[in-house]
């Protein structure tokens, strides 16, 4: 029934999200570690939320600064999320506009600015490189709980047409 169809899909969608959580805590595998001046500039924002905090390394979680890509890559109806079902097909993914370049990596073209950010300093035109940072990957140990998942749900519609309820 459509129900039950639902159930295995909310199902199959909580490995999904554990699993691209997993991607984010774990910052890859295989993810480019941010640079120095990336992480400079994360202090500055914190700073005085840091004077409140103890001494200890400050780490800037790597494809998290506000929260919103992970948050749209893990939670079904969450801003950005994109989560349905066609049929047997469960489509899951995000839809933000920077989520592509950060999943993939590539070139984009920084259009420059008189400004600076606010900063007062003209920044020329430039193509910034993006690291590739894979977040939308299930990694085999997640396939696998998929799998076991799928199998158990079809091992226990098997057993009700059986018993013929």
């Amino acid at each position: 029934s459509k129900v039950e169809a639902i159930a295995k899909a909310k199902g199959a969608a909580s490995i999904i999200s554990q699993a691209i959580n997993e991607n984010f805590e774990l910052e890859g595998p295989g993810w480019t570690p941010l640079k120095a001046a990336t992480i400079r500039q994360s202090l500055k924002a914190t700073k005085t939320k840091r004077r409140k905090e103890s001494r200890k390394e400050h780490h800037r979680a790597i494809l998290q600064r506000s929260g919103l890509l992970k948050k749209a890559a893990t939670t079904p109806g969450a801003e950005g999320n994109v989560y349905r079902t066609e049929g047997t097909k469960l489509i899951w993914g995000t839809d933000l506009f920077y989520a592509g370049i950060h999943n993939r990596g590539g070139t984009i073209q920084h259009p420059g600015t008189d400004t600076g950010f606010g900063m007062g300093i003209k920044i020329k035109p430039h193509m910034i490189q993006i690291p590739k940072r894979t977040f939308m990957v299930l990694r085999d140990i997640w396939k696998i709980r998929l799998l076991e998942f799928q199998i158990d749900k079809l091992l226990a519609a098997m057993r009700e047409v059986i018993r013929g309820v």
